[in-house]
C-alpha cells in the first residue's frame, strides 16, 4: 500500500509540475492511424535523491497496468484487434505517454484506453511489481 501511495504522490508532482497544455495537430491525408502524444515537462530530473528511476517506474506502472475498471489483460484483449499500442518514455527533461490506433477505432480507444490510463490508472500491486521487475 505504501508503494501505491508513493506512486500516487509522484504522479501528483508530475501533473503539478506540468506546464501549460499545447496542442499540435499534424494532418496527414493518407494516414489511417491516429497518434496521441502527451508530454509532461518533468523527466527523471524530478526524481528524489536516492530514488533515481522513480519517474520511470511510475510511468511504467501506469502504461503497463490497468485502469480502475479494467485489468491490463482486458486492455490488451480489447486493443489487439484495433491495431493499437501505447507506451511511455522518460528522459531527463520530459515524460511521454504515447498512444497509437487505427483511425476506425479512435473514439473507442480514446474512451476506453487513453481516458482510463490518464484519468484513472489502477496503480495495483501487481502492476507495480510487474513494472519493477
Amino acid at each position: 500500500m505504501k508503494k501505491i501511495i508513493i506512486l500516487f504522490l509522484l504522479l501528483s508532482v508530475m501533473l503539478d509540475n506540468a506546464k501549460a497544455i499545447e496542442t499540435i495537430e499534424i494532418p496527414m491525408s493518407k494516414a489511417n492511424k491516429i497518434v496521441v502524444e502527451l508530454m509532461f515537462y518533468n523527466g527523471s530530473k524530478i526524481d528524489p535523491s536516492g530514488k533515481e528511476g522513480l519517474t520511470n517506474l511510475t510511468l511504467s506502472t501506469i502504461m503497463g497496468g490497468g485502469t480502475l475498471s479494467k485489468k491490463n489483460s482486458e486492455l490488451s484483449y480489447l486493443t489487439e484487434p484495433w491495431g493499437a499500442r501505447y507506451y511511455g518514455m522518460v528522459d531527463k527533461e520530459v515524460s511521454i505517454m504515447m498512444f497509437e490506433v487505427l483511425s476506425t477505432y479512435a473514439d473507442q480507444f480514446q474512451k476506453e484506453i487513453i481516458s482510463g490510463l490518464v484519468l484513472s490508472p489502477s496503480f495495483s500491486e501487481d502492476d507495480f511489481n510487474r513494472a519493477k521487475s
